[in-house]
């Protein structure tokens, strides 16, 4: 079962680099599959949906992360117990910064395009979530 979670997780991915879009039953896979492999109690599980709903959508009401960025982040949430869900948005944080950076360096200094780019926060979003699955051994793989 975490190996079909991992393989959507690059199907994410790679939906988010090729077209920059988040597709909902990908979104709602790893939501059902985070539920099963989860070793959270449905108390952590309501309560870090909860905050995750809550926070994203004020993110995407002040226009900071888009519809789907903010599925992706609900849809894993099942998998941290709520006092992590802050270092999960701090790893997604990071792994956003490299992630621009990439654009960045591809679009302005390599082929000095003035073409203005998003940036494929999907991607960050599951680094991220990995990152603090890895650092918190969240799921059996990383332990």
């Amino acid at each position: 079962m975490v190996y079909i979670f991992i393989l959507i997780c690059i199907i994410v991915c790679i939906d988010d680099l090729k077209s920059r879009i988040i597709r909902n039953i990908n979104t709602l896979l790893l939501l059902v599959i985070a539920m099963f492999i989860t070793t959270s109690s449905i108390h952590d599980i309501l309560i870090s949906m909860a905050i995750t709903i809550i926070l994203g959508f004020i993110l995407f009401y002040f226009k900071l992360c888009g519809a789907g960025d903010c599925k992706l982040i609900i849809g894993f949430s099942p998998l941290f117990i709520p006092s992590i869900i802050s270092d999960f948005f701090i790893f997604t944080l990071a792994c956003g910064g490299v992630v621009s950076l990439f654009i960045y360096v591809k679009y302005k200094l390599l082929f000095s395009c003035y073409i203005k780019r998003d940036v494929p926060y999907g991607v960050a979003i599951v680094f991220g979530a990995h990152l603090t699955l890895y650092f918190y051994q969240g799921l059996e793989i990383y332990s």
